[in-house]
């Protein structure tokens, strides 16, 4: 009996570990014989171990390349077709959010604009925040009265201007100012500075990218050293340079007053651009 029994078991559990264990080959669906850029790998693949490889170079965004590489035919029975259809489905699904994420970070304020950040450009005229998408964008914290700033800025600006010769990688500085009075500021940034931005010296902002950043000068500890946590978050004096992301965080921090130029080789240009 027991012999009979087990048989019995055998011939129930067969069927089903015959499906769980054979190899992938008997039940993936087949990938279209011209595509080159799939493959789906399954001669000796158990069914909880398939392997997708993808090849590259297709047209549109990647996700579309993904969704169309990915696409597989509907050929064989019926029930295959709709298997097809279901995974065709969830994949131009998750491409479709994967773009539409992409494009909304794209479309979203800049951080000048969301912290309503007046810059200014040598004229004095009004400079669109907008107008730095494509480029890699920069905090200088900077006063002309600084021994290390004069020293930095002349090598900054061969800097600058060697770095926007290039049709893409550009970068843009905003110079954020620790001089004395308002006067001084325009005179020094019309005069010694490069061809870049300015926070107009009344905008609120100038001041709170000290806070925000942990940036400000020995002579301005007074007004912004007045706390434990004030001093513990201070970063360093000037100069200094903070690139930033489009929303306004920090991508790089290059400690100029400590490294001087050479703090320059921290700005990896390319993985730092704004979205266009």
């Amino acid at each position: 009996r027991s012999w009979a029994g087990f048989f019995a078991v055998f011939l129930f559990l067969h069927p089903i570990l015959t499906s769980c264990f054979s190899p992938a080959a008997s039940i993936y669906p087949s990938v279209r014989p011209d595509s080159t850029r799939v493959a789906i790998s399954s001669t000796k693949s158990p069914l909880w171990a398939p392997r997708l490889a993808l090849g590259s170079g297709a047209a549109g965004s990647p996700r579309t390349a993904f969704a169309s590489t990915l696409r597989m035919s509907g050929a064989g029975d019926a029930g295959e077709g709709r298997y097809n259809e279901g995974v065709d489905g969830w994949i131009d699904d998750s491409a479709a959010k994967a773009d539409s994420l992409e494009k909304a970070f794209n479309l979203q304020a800049d951080c000048f604009s969301v912290d309503n950040t007046k810059l200014v450009n040598k004229a004095g005229e009004a400079v669109d925040p907008e107008t730095l998408r494509g480029k890699s964008v920069a905090l200088l914290f900077y006063a002309e009265w600084c021994p290390a700033c004069r020293e930095f800025l002349p090598l900054l600006k061969k800097f600058y201007e060697e770095q926007n010769k290039q049709k893409h990688n550009q970068i843009e500085l905003v110079f954020v100012s620790s001089d004395f009075s308002k006067g001084d500021a325009i005179e020094t940034f019309q005069k010694q500075h490069g061809d870049w931005l300015m926070v107009d010296y009344d905008c609120p902002m100038r001041e709170e990218y000290k806070i925000r950043f942990g940036v400000w000068s020995g002579k301005e500890a007074a007004k912004f050293g007045t706390s434990i946590a004030a001093l513990k978050g201070r970063k360093s004096g000037v100069p200094a340079i903070m690139v930033l992301t489009l929303d306004g965080l920090v991508a790089r921090y290059l400690p100029a007053e400590q490294q001087g130029v050479e703090c320059l080789l921290m700005w990896d240009v390319d993985n730092v651009l704004w979205p266009k």
